[in-house]
């Protein structure tokens, strides 16, 4: 029973990460094969056509919301969380191996640092407290919550 407001646009977990695969498999592109009928490969790859990079607004776009956050919405629900934090943590993956392609890395870099909560952290290698330049690229994690003694719930 709906109480206000619109209704739901998934109510489904599996429907959703069904689309959502249908979603990753577009993102990939399509083989191209060569006159023979033979796929093509490149450097030891398979060639694809109309290949775009998975995005968050991309998927949110994809899954019929009007902006990302009601894809961050429903990331509340038990019922999506965990299918929409992979689906984020697949995004997040393909990013962060565009940080080694030369072409994607300031994009990769800007988007995880805005969206991911990648941080820079600076390391010293001289003992002598100054800077040696060195920047390492590290995901902030959330430390995970002390337990206490008896509380087995979340074990």
């Amino acid at each position: 029973m709906n109480k206000g407001g619109r209704p739901r646009k998934w109510n489904s977990a599996k429907k959703m990460e069904e689309s959502i695969e249908e979603y990753f498999k577009i993102c990939e592109g399509e083989p191209v094969y060569d006159e023979d009928g033979k796929l093509m490969v490149y450097k030891g790859s398979v060639v694809y056509t109309g290949c775009k990079p998975p995005t968050v607004s991309g998927l949110a776009y994809w899954l019929g919301f009007q902006s990302t956050q009601s894809l961050f919405d429903y990331q509340k629900d038990d019922k999506f969380s965990a299918i929409i934090t992979r689906a984020k943590l697949r995004i997040e993956s393909y990013l962060e191996e565009r940080l080694m392609d030369r072409d994607g890395q300031r994009g990769a870099e800007f988007n995880l640092r805005c969206n991911y909560g990648w941080n820079d952290k600076k390391e010293n290698a001289n003992d002598d407290g100054k800077e040696t330049g060195v920047i390492m690229m590290v995901p902030v994690i959330d430390e995970p919550e002390e337990q206490e003694e008896g509380d087995t719930e979340n074990v």
